[in-house]
């Protein structure tokens, strides 16, 4: 399971607004933490806990992130949820949805989010 946090400040802009290096990479940190006791809660409630389950927690820009990790892994398949287009940067630059399909190293199967 891969969990990507966008980063919202490059190290240039941090200095640049005086932002405590320590303190973001401390939140980072909790997030990341967070995001994996997340996932693993979801495996529990589907009862899936049998299931042998890598968890990676990255930083990055979604779309790349998760094509650059699934030709890492080597994955067989990408497993996506969208919500579809939401707003109309979607309609412009696409979403992360169409550009993993469109730039994937594997089959993608989309599961669409039921709001």
């Amino acid at each position: 399971m891969l969990n990507i946090h966008s980063e919202f400040m490059d190290k240039h802009e941090r200095e640049m607004l005086r932002v405590s290096v320590d303190k973001l990479k401390e939140k980072y940190r909790q997030v990341a933490i967070e995001s994996k006791e997340e996932m693993k809660a979801v495996i529990h409630e589907l009862h899936a806990d049998d299931i042998e389950i890598t968890y990676l927690l990255r930083k990055g820009i979604p779309a790349d992130t998760i094509i650059d990790v699934a030709a890492e892994e080597i994955v067989d398949l990408i497993v996506i949820c969208t919500d579809g287009r939401d707003n109309l940067k979607d309609f412009v630059k696409g979403t992360i949805t169409e550009k993993v399909i469109n730039h994937g190293p594997c089959p993608v199967l989309v599961i669409p989010h039921k709001k």
